[in-house]
């Protein structure tokens, strides 16, 4: 068994711990380009050699990864994955842009053309992509955020799924075991990474 860690900011300070992991283990960096994952990825293996770095790419303007994202940021992102890179496994982030209010609306427009970019660092990352997915609640709900980008049919792309899931965004009880329950059921269906 392989256990992954999210590491959303890789300071030298937040990656201390890892010196204290003695089993196989994956972190994925969260770094806003490949030349920055590098170097993060050298102070992790200066505190641990056995630990896996992964690279989590973050966008300036979008931060994660979408078809609502700037088209440019995108573009860059798709450049670096197509080069050579050091980064065995990579973490594409699919989420709404909430974070830069408007920017769903202004992107409406290229929302097709992401989404086929998106599509295309599948295939530039190699076998080692790993998506970060909302809990979809059955197959209409998938087919929901298939058709939004926020989700990767995994018959279309080889890939591992990650699904996300925020408890402090959902205050509900029951609502939270369902989605539970559902990401259970995911896991069954398509593994774990």
């Amino acid at each position: 068994m392989r256990i992954s860690f999210f590491e959303e900011f890789p300071t030298p300070k937040n990656l201390e711990k890892v010196a204290l992991l003695l089993f196989p283990s994956t972190v994925y960096l969260a770094a806003p380009s490949v030349a920055r994952f590098n170097e993060v990825r050298e102070t992790l293996q200066g505190l641990n050699p056995r630990i896996e770095a992964a690279y989590w790419p973050i966008l300036a303007k979008s931060y994660w990864v979408s078809p609502f994202c700037d088209s440019e940021e995108l573009r860059i992102l798709l450049g670096e994955l197509q080069a050579p890179h050091n980064a065995k496994r990579v973490l594409i982030d699919l989420e709404i842009p909430v974070l830069s209010k408007g920017q769903v609306l202004r992107n409406l427009g290229s929302f097709h053309s992401n989404k086929k970019m998106i599509q295309m660092m599948f295939s530039s990352a190699g076998n080692g992509v790993v998506t970060a997915e909302y809990p979809s609640l059955g197959d209409s709900s998938q087919g929901f955020l298939e058709s939004l980008g926020l989700s990767v049919p995994m018959a279309r792309f080889r890939h591992t799924k990650t699904v996300m899931f925020y408890t402090t965004f959902i205050k509900h009880y029951d609502v939270q075991d369902t989605i539970k329950r559902q990401i259970i059921r995911l896991h069954r269906q398509y593994g774990g990474c």
